[in-house]
């Protein structure tokens, strides 16, 4: 609950289908078990990139993408969290977070180009000569006025 302390504020700055999603991501991140080995910094990225990130994914993918971000960066994060120039401005974390953005960006293009494909799939319809009229879905009208 602390936690959603750091995040209340910036989610209220959000529009209200942004502010609900970033809202079901925090929930996702309140109940993962990982949240025990790494109980700060998820929240601490999140912070820093909720402005950039976009909301295609499901909160379960954003939670997962943010711990494989944290577990692979941890101490290089340690480093800048307890550096004095992230005492003096917690932005200094962001330069940091990059990578967690574009991993985020890069798997919800992927889902944007899946639907694409799946939009434009058509089904096929082949006619060879000479045409069999059984087979032809169109009905000449022309035929039954003689």
């Amino acid at each position: 609950m602390l936690h959603k302390r750091i995040l209340i504020p910036l989610i209220d700055q959000l529009d209200e289908d942004t502010a609900a999603y970033f809202g079901r991501v925090v929930d996702h991140l309140e109940k993962d078990p990982r949240l025990e080995d790494y109980p700060n910094m998820p929240f601490l990225v999140l912070r820093e990139t909720i402005f950039e990130l976009p909301v295609y994914l499901e909160p379960k993918e954003v939670v997962d993408l943010l711990f494989s971000y944290v577990i692979h960066n941890v101490e290089n994060l340690k480093t800048v969290l307890h550096s004095k120039e992230y005492l003096h401005d917690h932005s200094a974390l962001r330069a940091h977070c990059t990578a967690f953005v574009i991993a985020v960006v890069r798997d919800s293009m992927k889902e944007v180009d899946m639907a694409y494909e799946d939009r434009n799939r058509q089904s096929e319809y082949r006619l060879s000569w000479p045409i069999d009229p059984k087979l032809f879905p169109y009905v000449d009208d022309e035929d039954e006025d003689d």
